[in-house]
């Protein structure tokens, strides 16, 4: 899905134009959707409607594509995610909190099963939760600085065409 939308800003003007002059009404919408699908998921997306679940998986996409073309390059945008300096941290970390992630989640549900963290519902919902999180940041940090950074100094020298910036 993310390839196709990056293809019709590449190639579609039309649609470039759209998602630049996106009404504020409707990105409203768009992030309204997000969040409904994301809180009532099940409701809505359920496995009761058969068409509906089908398409579940695009339809998510569709709606994340849409805040992502919306963040990039709509003039009307309600606020940018990239002025945010949490947001920008974590996105130079994706890659690695994607790679990461079920590593810190063992560590963290082997310790807490270990020491006994674990035996009463806000210790396995919140605690566990928090303490995956905080150790997968931690680690995709690292990789990222001992990893993707060296390799990502090495693209230029490798790339035909230089980008500046």
């Amino acid at each position: 899905m993310g390839a196709l939308g990056a293809w019709l800003i590449q190639t579609n003007k039309s649609f470039k134009y759209t998602i630049q002059k996106l009404n504020p009404i409707f990105i409203s919408f768009i992030y309204i959707s997000f969040f409904t699908v994301f809180i009532f998921r099940d409701e809505i997306l359920g496995y009761n409607i058969l068409f509906i679940s089908i398409f579940e998986r695009a339809i998510i996409a569709i709606i994340i594509l849409l805040i992502i073309l919306e963040q990039c390059f709509s003039e009307k945008s309600l606020f940018k995610m990239g002025k945010l300096k949490f947001f920008t941290k974590m996105g130079k970390i994706t890659y690695g909190l994607y790679c990461w992630h079920f590593v810190g989640i063992l560590i963290v549900t082997t310790l807490t099963k270990k020491y006994a963290f674990n035996t009463q519902m806000w210790q396995v919902s919140i605690l566990e939760t928090l303490l995956a999180l905080v150790l997968t940041i931690v680690i995709s940090q690292l990789s990222y600085r001992i990893f993707e950074k060296p390799f990502l100094r090495l693209k230029d020298k490798f790339a035909y065409i230089k980008v500046k910036g």
